[in-house]
Formats: structure tokens, C-alpha cells, sequence
């Protein structure tokens, strides 16, 4: 006991320094310890016994006295990143979007907690407004500030985890694409994280995903055919997160050979994960769907419209934009296969539950909704949704 005493006086004379200069919001305690260093990240102290702590920078209110010379710099960046997750916690994406639009090329490349903070807040905000292919670049960006995983939100509130934990995937942001004006955009100029650390080398696991989201796109856009040139090893494809999103985009992509095998991997994905993970269950339907339609048995295709439309009708309220997708695809295919009337109908619903949807830009949706305009004489979506 003489022993451990001897520390006391030495560890409460630390604490009575301990950050006393540095207040943060809603009276949270500040680390015991002094300010050992201000970075991008945040203000880093050290306790008596050399343990190091980084407090963000969204959660500092205040630096004074003699730390604030080491703060300075960072200060702005404080405000503008408490501004940006408190606005988007309570819901306002709309005006916390610029906030992270201001902080983003900072931090884009970069580990660790104030990293994924900002890249998970524009994910969120692009989502939110349904900008799905520009949310890819900051989902990128989160996953590789969290490289190591699991993938945990940093922004809380009455949030939704943005990411799955264990897969790092965004249950509303798959591999699938229609060749709509973004797209084509994001097919062209795909992303390109700046990654500022380990060789400046993205993380494999965000690398391949990144490679595999835009073959997807570019395939759909009619830029590249066959499957992604990727070579996946095995411990690749033990990542849960790459297998199922290789296995949607080779059902796609690949040979018939390619792809029926491809099904066979989702159906068995879907089995897995169905209960505890429905958005999965989404995924795989519709990739298997998708797939279906792809073959020359009638039968077949007509099977992918019936995988395509358990989206619309089992998860429209929980994936509405995967939802919308999936209907715009099935009318498409059931009038090639001869089917107006069932065709029509679908669109109608289209019309009146996705009017301002992403894939009504899609060309093929655009021409129908133009047919049924002019001959029903309702006034067509493009210009209803303005």
C-alpha cells in the first residue's frame, strides 16, 4: 500500500492540470493528463503513466490559457465540425452537408476516429438527398479510415448504423446501376481516394470494392463487358463484405457459366443471412433477379422479374431506393418479353410511388413514361418532379 501511496500525490497533481485549459460539449469529462499534441485528428494528451488519448475535434467547445497556442490552428475546424454532426443528428442533412463538404478534402485519405466522423457524415447526407453514386467516394473514405473494422458509426444521435459492422457494406448503396446520366458520370471519373498514408496504397479491402463498384457501373454503361479484372486470393473472398458484392456483380458481369455459379453463391448468402440481416436477403434477389435476365429460357426471365419484385413489395418502406430500382428493371423486362399490360401496371406504380427517383432518368423508364403520357394523357413524370 506505502507503495501505490506514493503515486497519489503525483496523479492528483496531473489531474489538477489535467486539460484544465480544454472544455468540451455537454460537460464531458476531460482526459486526466496533459495536452501532448494538436493534429488533424484531434488534441491528444498523455497521462502520468504515458496512456494517450485523442479527443476529436467535434467534441472540444474551448481551448484557453496555454494550450490554446497548440489548439489555434485547429479551432475553425472544431466549430465547423461540431456545427456539421450536431446539425446532422438532429436530423438537418440539408444544411450539414456543405459543413462536411468544407471538412472533407482534409480528411479523405486519413485514419482514425475524426476521419471516419467526417466521411460518415457526407455518406449519410449524400444518401439522404439519394445521391448514391457520389456517396461511394466518402464510403471509400470511411472504410479506410476504419480499415482494421469492425465498422462502427461515429455519428449516433437517432441515427442508423451507416455502415454493417461486419461487413463495412451500406445496406442502401449496392453494386447495381442503371445507365442513368449519373451513373454514366460515375462510370467515367470513378473515384479516387486520395489516401495519405501505408505508401499512399488504399486498403485492400476498400481497393477491391472500389474496383468492383465501378465495373459494375461501367459494365451498365457499356464500357468495359465480361467480368472485373481482379484477382481475388482466398482470404479475399473469406471477407464476407467482398464476397457478396463479387458474387452480385459476377452474376451480372459474368459468363453464363459465371453466372449461374455467381447464383448459386447468393442463394446460398441469402439462406445465411435472411433473418438477422434482411437488407442482405434485398441484395441477393435482386442480383439473382437481375441475373435471370440475362439467360435465353423465357422461364428464367420470367423467374427474375418474380426475385425482382419481392423488393418492391417486401421492402419498399426499409429500401425504397433498391426498391424503386428493382420495379423500373421488371417493367423493362416484361415488356420485352411481350407483357404490356403487367408492364403498364408496374409503371403506373412507378409513377406514383418513385416519381422522384433516381431511375426515372434511366432512358428506357423515360421512353415508357412518355408512351403512357401520350396515350393516357397524364402529364409525364420528367416534368412533374421538377
Amino acid at each position: 500500500m506505502k507503495n501505490v501511496a506514493r503515486y497519489f500525490p503525483m496523479v492528483l497533481c496531473w489531474a489538477a492540470v489535467a486539460g484544465a485549459d480544454v472544455q468540451l460539449w455537454n460537460n464531458r469529462p476531460t482526459p486526466e493528463g496533459q495536452v501532448l499534441t494538436c493534429s488533424p485528428d484531434g488534441i491528444t494528451f498523455e497521462d502520468p503513466f504515458g496512456v494517450q488519448r485523442t479527443v476529436r475535434w467535434d467534441l472540444v467547445k474551448n481551448v484557453t490559457g496555454e494550450d490554446r497556442a497548440c489548439a489555434e490552428p485547429f479551432l475553425q475546424t472544431a466549430r465547423t465540425a461540431w456545427r456539421a454532426r450536431t446539425r446532422l443528428e438532429r436530423g438537418d442533412a440539408v444544411s450539414a452537408e456543405p459543413l462536411f463538404e468544407q471538412l472533407y478534402p482534409t480528411y479523405e485519405g486519413r485514419q482514425g476516429e475524426m476521419a471516419a466522423l467526417v466521411a460518415e457524415g457526407l455518406l449519410r447526407c449524400r444518401l439522404r438527398r439519394s445521391a448514391h453514386t457520389s456517396a461511394v467516394r466518402p464510403w471509400l473514405a470511411l472504410l479506410a479510415a476504419q480499415e482494421l473494422g469492425p465498422y462502427r458509426s461515429v455519428i449516433s444521435g437517432a441515427l442508423r448504423p451507416a455502415c454493417d459492422e461486419q461487413t463495412g457494406l451500406v445496406p442502401s448503396l449496392a453494386p447495381i446501376w442503371q445507365d442513368t446520366p449519373a451513373v454514366e458520370a460515375f462510370a467515367h471519373a470513378p473515384p479516387i481516394i486520395a489516401w495519405t498514408q501505408q505508401g499512399g496504397e488504399l486498403p485492400r479491402h476498400a481497393a477491391i470494392l472500389s474496383q468492383l463498384y465501378t465495373h459494375a457501373a461501367r459494365f451498365e454503361c457499356g464500357l468495359e463487358s465480361g467480368p472485373a479484372p481482379i484477382e481475388l486470393t482466398s482470404a479475399d473472398l473469406r471477407d464476407s463484405g467482398i464476397a457478396l458484392v463479387h458474387a452480385i456483380v459476377m452474376a451480372r458481369t459474368g459468363d453464363a457459366g459465371q453466372r449461374a455459379q455467381a447464383r448459386i453463391q447468393l442463394g446460398e448468402i441469402m439462406a445465411a443471412t435472411r433473418v438477422d440481416r434482411p437488407w442482405v436477403e434485398a441484395w441477393c434477389r435482386f442480383a439473382i433477379g437481375r441475373s435471370l435476365l440475362r439467360e435465353d429460357d423465357r422461364e428464367q426471365r420470367r423467374l427474375g422479374v418474380v426475385e425482382m419484385l419481392h423488393l418492391p413489395a417486401r421492402f419498399a418502406d426499409s429500401m425504397p431506393y433498391l426498391s424503386g430500382q428493382a420495379l423500373a428493371e421488371a417493367i423493362i423486362a416484361l415488356d420485352a418479353m411481350g407483357d404490356s399490360a403487367g408492364a403498364t401496371s408496374l409503371l403506373m406504380e412507378l409513377r406514383e410511388r418513385y416519381a422522384s427517383h433516381a431511375v426515372m432518368s434511366w432512358e428506357p423508364i423515360r421512353s415508357k413514361l412518355t408512351g403512357l403520357a401520350n396515350g393516357a394523357g397524364l402529364v409525364p413524370a420528367s416534368t412533374e418532379t421538377r
